[in-house]
C-alpha cells in the first residue's frame, strides 16, 4: 500500500517542475514564449497491476527570456488522479504544484546555468477505506550545485471516522 503511495506522491512532485501559473510578465522582457494553458485529461488500464488510472487536471506556463541573459520559467497547475482497482477499491488523488526558475544564461540549445530554483505543492489522498493522507513540499535549491535553502516535506495520513 505504501509503494503505490510513494509512487504517486514522486509522479506528482514530478509533475510539480512541468506545469505553472503567472500573475506578470516583467516589462524589461526581451522574448517570451507566452502564458500557455494546457487541459488534459486521459484514462490508462494497467491489467498487470490490476488498476485504471485516470487523470485530469490544468497545467499553465510561461518562459520569459530577459535582455541581461536570464531566462525565468514559471509554471502551475492541479490534478485529479483516480485509481480504480478490479476488486471496485477507488483511491483519489488531488494535486496542486507550482516550480519557478531563475537561470543566468544560456549554456547551449537545452540547458541553463541555474541561480534559484523553487518548487512546491500539495497531494490529498483519499484511500478506498475513507482514509485521507496529504503530502507537502516545498524545495529551494541556490546555485548550479542547487544547495538547499529550504526542504521541507511532510505526510500524514487520518483513518477514516
Amino acid at each position: 500500500m505504501i509503494r503505490p503511495l510513494l509512487r504517486s506522491a514522486a509522479l506528482t512532485a514530478s509533475a510539480a517542475t512541468l506545469a505553472l501559473a503567472v500573475s506578470a510578465v516583467p516589462s524589461q522582457a526581451a522574448v517570451t514564449d507566452g502564458h500557455q494553458v494546457t487541459d488534459f485529461s486521459r484514462c490508462m488500464p494497467d491489467d498487470g497491476l490490476g488498476f485504471t488510472f485516470c487523470v485530469e487536471g490544468t497545467d499553465s506556463r510561461i518562459e520569459v527570456h530577459q535582455p541581461n541573459g536570464r531566462a525565468v520559467f514559471v509554471s502551475s497547475g492541479s490534478a485529479t488522479m483516480t485509481y480504480t482497482f478490479a476488486n471496485g477499491d477507488v483511491q483519489v488523488r488531488t494535486s496542486t504544484y507550482r516550480g519557478v526558475s531563475n537561470f543566468s544564461y544560456w549554456l547551449d540549445g537545452l540547458f541553463y546555468d541555474p541561480q534559484m530554483i523553487l518548487s512546491d505543492g500539495a497531494t490529498t489522498m483519499t484511500l478506498g477505506d475513507g482514509s485521507v493522507c496529504t503530502m507537502e513540499y516545498t524545495m529551494l535549491g541556490i546555485g548550479i550545485e542547487r544547495r538547499p535553502v529550504r526542504d521541507e516535506f511532510t505526510f500524514e495520513c487520518a483513518a477514516a471516522s
